[in-house]
């Protein structure tokens, strides 16, 4: 049993394989004989993380608790990990995360119940890079992204889920390249840079991610209006359908309609939006039941 998802780098190759093995050939999880106790304890807002693992959760049979941060004694004065480990005394069997801080070492080696990184700051999202690398990998129908050249663009600096991707999108053997104005941008890994979209070949990518501005996370102005980022570095339609024929399109979300992305683009033929949050509760559940309870 895992003890602990803090960096996608916790799971081996072996384990993601497997995972994917039996979501791909054995969807239906077993309700358990013990109900285990599930703790979501998220510091920062959410929709899609937050409610998938309450869904995949139930759908096992857990029992679900929510920190409600708004009545919590945070705000009388005590710190996020005082809060933390007070809820692990009660001894959840798991506890899932979010928190705008590092989840550092010397911190969850003191956690006695498992636990899971539901994005930790600016660091990884490891449970957001599982779902969206099964989401090509079923779309696309293979066993790994050899040959795939996908390209993420935006706040590259900020963004927790694109570290976490690209982690595992390149442990597939995918060809990563990232589009970003110098503000966002980051060294990753090897990784072709752009800071134009006139200087991509935009027929040569078989996936795009476009990821929103961290805007609560930022220390300064990045020095454009949403409509000239859009304008500049938003996938509007017209800029979608200079993409290949093949092309598809993710946003982990949440989505900014005419900042990072047309919103329309959802619908798209070629869109997998929705289906990444589909297969963020199976992904989830699959998870909790293999490696957590």
């Amino acid at each position: 049993m895992k003890r602990r998802l803090v960096s996608i780098d916790d799971l081996s190759m072996s384990d993601i394989s497997r995972l994917f093995f039996e979501l791909r050939y054995k969807q239906d999880a077993c309700r358990l004989p013990r109900a285990p106790i599930v703790m979501i304890y998220f510091l920062e807002s959410s929709t899609r993380t937050h409610i998938s693992f309450e869904m995949a959760a139930a759908k096992l049979g857990a029992k679900v608790i929510s920190f409600n941060s708004s009545t919590s004694s945070l705000n009388k004065g005590e710190s996020w990990f005082e809060s933390l480990l007070t809820l692990d005394a009660m001894g959840p069997d798991v506890i899932i995360t979010r928190t705008p801080f590092l989840l550092e070492e010397n911190t969850v080696e003191q956690i006695q119940a498992a636990i899971i990184n539901g994005g930790d700051g600016c660091n990884e999202h490891p449970t957001q890079a599982l779902l969206d690398c099964y989401t090509l990998l079923e779309h696309f129908d293979c066993e790994d992204l050899d040959g795939k050249n996908i390209l993420i663009v935006g706040d590259i600096l900020h963004s927790r889920v694109a570290h976490s991707n690209i982690k595992l999108f390149q442990k597939f053997k995918a060809k990563l390249s990232l589009l970003a104005p110098p503000i966002f941008s980051k060294e990753m890994y090897g990784c072709k840079h752009y800071s134009s979209f006139s200087d991509v070949d935009h027929k040569k990518f078989d996936a795009v991610m476009v990821l929103r501005i961290q805007k609560e996370r930022l220390e300064r102005e990045i020095g454009m209006s949403d409509q000239d980022y859009f304008w500049h570095f938003g996938m509007s339609e017209e800029r979608f359908s200079k993409m290949a024929d093949h092309c598809v399109l993710l946003h982990p979300g949440p989505m900014n309609n005419k900042v990072e992305i047309d919103g329309n683009l959802r619908g798209h033929i070629r869109s997998l939006i929705s289906k990444q949050v589909e297969n963020g509760v199976l992904v989830r559940k699959k998870l909790l039941e293999q490696f957590f309870i």
